[in-house]
């Protein structure tokens, strides 16, 4: 049986994403804590790959969620490490110019909007939060 590895900094505007992986089976989640050393190491342990938060070209966001990770947990010190894997999946805004950068393998996603700050940013005005939560997740939910 395979084992994956889900890598999802606890933060609530992003809680959406949970509906990808709830019903796997045979899993290990990763909302916080730990260091990049050790997250390194359950990326060797683990079959398959799902990470998902907010992020940018560079990598995955921390969100302050892990000790000393710079803001990053997932940037250029786990591209060797992601390199063995080739069917993960990068889950957060603009996660493609990352593994493309890269040469990674994988599902991967471009820019989508998780919250009304993200929105506003985009010239999309008096949205909700809520009404963002809700196409996240309809969105998600409706390719699984």
């Amino acid at each position: 049986m395979k084992k994956y590895l889900i890598v999802h900094p606890q933060d609530p505007t992003t809680s959406f994403l949970c509906e990808i992986y709830k019903d796997l089976p045979n899993k290990t989640v990763i909302t916080g804590g730990g260091t990049k050393n050790e997250l390194r190491k359950e990326i060797c342990l683990h079959d398959r790959i799902i990470l998902c938060g907010h992020g940018s070209p560079s990598g995955l966001f921390g969100v302050g969620q892990f000790p000393a990770d710079n803001g990053m947990i997932i940037g250029e010190s786990m591209v060797e490490s992601l390199k063995l894997k080739t069917n993960a999946l990068y889950i957060w805004c603009n996660a493609n110019q990352y593994i493309r950068r890269h040469s990674l393998y994988g599902f991967n996603t471009a820019m989508f909007i998780s919250e009304t700050s993200e929105a506003v940013w985009y010239d999309f005005y008096d949205v909700e939060q809520e009404t963002i939560k809700n196409s996240g997740r309809l969105s998600w939910c409706s390719t699984m």
